[in-house]
């Protein structure tokens, strides 16, 4: 990282607790797509932590979690990702469990969370994903993580999985089912 984005990740962003950390990190560059245009992406990330600029896409993706609802679609591409996974997405939508539901690990640098699948529903999110599509390149893949709603007995799950599926099945290139 380069040395302000440094400081500022140890002297403000670790301060929080770490899902306002993710909110604050996501809607600022929400806030700078929006100046910079999607289209300049690469270009924003190479001044905002000297990201080298990328020749070609990797065949790496983004894990489900990060783009829960499916917003960061279409700058994905521009930054190396050949893929991602959204969600976990329900068929309806729902807030999760209480915070705190995302811990650091701090010895072992790392985050475990206990969300709940917080989205915003299937039928949000499909519009989310169709929209994003217009701007991807024809060989990104998008997966689709689906799961139940909480408040589903489990007796019926398999037709909360079958109804984000069917709600969603026109935009996944491929499936995660979290059970």
């Amino acid at each position: 990282m380069s040395g302000w984005v440094d400081a500022f990740h140890k002297q403000v962003l670790l301060r929080l607790d770490p899902e306002t950390a993710h909110l604050w990190v996501t809607r600022g560059l929400k806030l700078a797509m929006r100046v910079a245009g999607v289209s300049n992406t690469q270009k924003l990330l190479e001044n905002f932590v000297g990201a080298p600029p990328s020749p070609w896409r990797a065949k790496i993706g983004l894990a489900g979690g990060f783009d829960k609802n499916a917003e960061w679609l279409p700058v994905l591409p521009s930054v190396g990702f050949g893929f991602s996974e959204v969600g976990t997405v329900t068929p309806r939508p729902q807030v999760g469990n209480p915070r705190p539901r995302l811990f650091r690990l701090k010895e072992q640098r790392a985050l475990f969370n206990q969300m709940g699948f917080n989205n915003d529903g299937a039928a949000l999110i499909v519009r989310r994903v169709e929209r994003a599509r217009r701007h991807l390149p024809d060989d990104f893949k998008v997966w689709i993580n689906i799961g139940k709603n909480a408040d589903t007995d489990l007796m019926r799950a398999s037709q909360d999985y079958g109804n984000a599926a069917k709600e969603l099945r026109e935009q996944a290139d491929a499936w995660v089912v979290n059970v």
